[in-house]
């Protein structure tokens, strides 16, 4: 595996890293906000029908209380709404079943929202009527928190694929001195002591160019140096001294 693909794969996992944590965090906080707009949902709902339908309980005006129960629920964010006399006799329940579809069962298991209930007494004056009961309905806190879940998912595959390009090219960039570093080892090989005019501005690769093109001179000087031996003792065996001319041998 290249060095390129590698650096792109551990700054990838740092990345998914610190991304996942944010995201686990951010829908954490995002349940417990929805945790607490239920239950304070459902108290002030409970409070303010209960002041409602005291008058029609004192009268015993059953159709009103329905009446006044219905236009409440009918909003869909309840989940039980019931309305108990001092006797213990239901006057008023309201259910509504939590039905998710659009939002999927292993989602609703792992986040797990309570449904928080709210209570009430309602009374007349200083006489006390019953009690009035409302639990929230989770189905729209759960489709919010899908929601965020969703929209984190797609933003976090799109940066994945956008930084995945972005810093190959970067890195692309940053590491093609070394591809020069390569070409000149080769061309040392094949006795051609070629210089990299170009430096980077990378101070570590900066450093391992100009220490290849330092290493390119002292063996190109080394090589020029055993040439001329070779080429002088050459001359001594066969050339004449006095004359200049080639001897016997």
């Amino acid at each position: 595996m290249t060095l390129l693909r590698q650096l792109m794969i551990a700054i990838i996992l740092i990345f998914m890293i610190l991304f996942s944590a944010n995201f686990v965090l951010t829908v954490y906080d995002s349940r417990v906000y929805l945790d607490q707009q239920l239950r304070a949902h459902a108290q002030d709902t409970a409070t303010s029908l209960g002041v409602s339908m005291a008058t029609a309980l004192a009268e015993s005006d059953n159709a009103n209380l329905d009446v006044l129960a219905s236009a409440v629920f009918d909003r869909g964010f309840y989940q039980h709404i019931t309305l108990i006399d001092l006797e213990g006799e239901v006057l008023v329940r309201k259910s509504n079943s939590t039905n998710i579809d659009d939002v999927p069962s292993w989602f609703v298991k792992l986040v797990n929202l309570p449904s928080p209930a709210a209570s009430t007494e309602m009374t007349n004056g200083w006489s006390q009527l019953g009690t009035l009961t409302v639990i929230a309905n989770p189905a729209h806190a759960y489709r919010d928190l899908w929601r965020i879940t969703t929209d984190y998912l797609y933003l976090f595959c799109f940066i994945v694929i956008f930084s995945y390009g972005f810093i190959g090219l970067v890195l692309g960039l940053v590491l093609r001195p070394l591809l020069a570093v390569e070409q000149q080892a080769n061309d040392i090989c094949e006795r051609r002591f070629t210089i990299n005019e170009t430096i980077p501005k990378t101070r570590e690769l900066r450093r391992v160019v100009e220490a290849m093109n330092r290493m390119t001179l002292k063996i190109r000087e080394m090589f020029d140096r055993q040439v001329k031996l070779t080429e002088n003792l050459r001359n001594e065996a066969r050339i004449d001294h006095l004359t200049g001319l080639s001897n016997r041998k």
